[in-house]
């Protein structure tokens, strides 16, 4: 699954002291002091949610993502372009966020409010955020690092920022899938621009598939089906 929303900040000097065990001190959150120290592109490491399916959705469709986060033209907004791959396809959004009230906020096509947390690791971005889907607010953490790959260590510490939260287990996207190339520098670029799309997407359908265990299995297994058919999965 996409989506989900996605986010960003946390290059602070603050961010970057020795790593904590507790809770309170895991959980800080981190001013917002402007947008340029978090423009360009963030690997997406792993996330948790609480909105039920999301985990094995994400597992099935999910091979990489990468975020391309460009300065909009009013002061206070940052587009978001993620960048996907699912099944060695290419496919990517961009959302227009604005900075107030001391974190990012997306009105349109879901409503989702992110804050930046704390984190040891010197070049990632550990983002917390409420997003709306159907008639439920649910709650995501979301690791990003410059890096295609960070250590056990700073994993180890965002799985516990995970548990202070009370959120289901991380899943952790396999770096070495490939990432895509940048659909807006890249000539060749084969990337499907699926921003359009969400005009039409029906949200409310997707949060009922996700919230239903029987829905989620009959669309993973109904998927692994064909990609055996096709001989893409084995």
């Amino acid at each position: 699954m996409e989506f989900v929303a996605v986010a960003a900040i946390c290059l602070l000097s603050a961010a970057q002291s020795a790593p904590v065990s507790n809770c309170e001190s895991l959980l800080e959150r981190l001013p917002i002091r402007g947008r340029e120290e978090i423009l360009g592109k963030w690997v997406h490491i792993g996330e948790s949610s609480n909105l039920p399916g999301s985990a094995a959705i994400t597992q099935m469709f999910v091979d990489s993502v990468w975020l391309s986060l460009t300065a909009a033209e009013q002061e206070d907004g940052i587009m978001f372009s993620q960048i996907q791959k699912s099944f060695g396809i290419c496919s990517h959004v961009t959302t227009n966020y604005t900075i107030r009230d001391n974190g990012f906020h997306l009105e349109y096509p879901i409503k989702v409010t992110a804050v930046m947390i704390r984190t040891s690791c010197p070049d990632c971005l550990v983002s917390y955020s409420n997003f709306t889907l159907g008639e439920n607010v649910y709650h995501n953490l979301q690791l990003l690092s410059r890096r295609t790959e960070v250590s056990a260590e700073e994993k180890e510490e965002f799985k516990k920022q995970v548990e202070c939260l009370n959120l289901p287990q991380v899943t952790f996207l396999d770096s070495k899938t490939g990432l895509c190339p940048d659909p807006f520098t890249s000539p060749n670029s084969e990337s499907i621009d699926v921003t359009k799309n969400l005009e039409n997407f029906e949200f409310s359908q997707m949060a009922k598939i996700l919230t239903s265990s029987k829905a989620v299995e009959k669309l993973t297994d109904l998927v692994t089906s064909q990609l055996l058919a096709q001989g893409k999965v084995s």
